[in-house]
This record gives C-alpha cells, structure tokens and sequence, in this order.
C-alpha cells in the first residue's frame, strides 16, 4: 500500500482526469491528466509522461448510407519527451503543453474562451481544427486555433 496525501491506495489503477471541451464550432477536443489541476504561485510545470492531447476528428465518408450520423475518429498526441512542459495552472489559465511560449490547449480564468498551438511537448494539431486546418489561422508561423468554449467538464477516473 502506499500512502500519499493522507489517503492509503492500494494497487489499483491511479487516479486520473479526463477533460472535455464542446467549442462553438461543435469539435471535441481536451487532455487527460495524471494530477488534479492547481493554482501553482511561481511557474511550475506540474504532471508527467501520462498525459496527453486529444481531439474528436470527423469523418468523411462516401458511402451514401448513414448521411444523418457523424463519424468521429479519436485522435490522441502523447508526450514528445522534448520537454516538460506538462501541464501549468495559476489563477488566470490552465495551461496543457508549452513550446516557445505557445500552449497545446490554454484555457482563460472565465472558463469561456481557449486557443490551442502546435507545441512539442505533445507533437500536436491545433485541437479545434480538422487537421492543420479547420478553424484555425496564422500568426507568424504558428498555426493557432481560438475557440469559445460552449461546454468544460472534468471526470475523474480511477479508484478513489
């Protein structure tokens, strides 16, 4: 058994958080995280090679049948190993993956409104774009993706 936090786990399956974004746009998008987000006072990066990006991708099918059905196919982007740069939270963002100053998913203080950059901690897409596309656009070189946020929710998964 181990003991951390006051709390005794036994060798079951850790816990661990899974988020999901609804953006105005309608994709799906959101990381899965081994630690609980928390205000950290000085920059720190928190969590480890566990978490990761992903996004729903749609389909596109040619087959006639099913036309009213959206086909959606999961996309996952693990942690690179390029740095950490896991996972940093204070009380105006959540920040999932930095590179150059640019976040794999940044989410505001209000809950409301994100971007999300390619960046190498996760090797990932623009998450609210179809591809290196979709809904996103220039700056500089960087390929960015803002969203408004219609939907956020955490799970926690896990034993408890």
């Amino acid at each position: 058994m181990i003991l951390t936090n006051g709390h005794v786990h036994d060798n079951k399956r850790p816990l661990g958080y899974v988020m999901v974004i609804r953006d105005s746009k309608g994709n799906r998008f959101g990381c899965y995280l081994n630690e609980h987000l928390h205000p950290m006072e000085h920059r720190r990066y928190y969590g480890n090679g566990e978490c990761f990006l992903w996004k729903l991708e749609k389909i596109h099918k040619n087959s006639t049948q099913d036309t009213d059905l959206d086909h959606h196919r999961f996309k996952a982007f693990m942690y690179t190993g390029i740095n950490d740069n896991i996972i940093y939270s204070n009380h105006d963002f959540i920040a999932i993956g930095s590179s150059k100053g640019q976040n794999g998913l940044w989410i505001g203080s209000n809950l409301l409104e994100g971007v999300s950059y390619r960046c190498d901690t996760f090797g990932n897409e623009v998450l609210n774009g179809i591809g290196d596309r979709g809904d996103s656009s220039s700056f500089g070189d960087s390929v960015v993706g803002k969203f408004k946020i219609l939907g956020l929710e955490i799970w926690r998964i896990g034993t408890l």
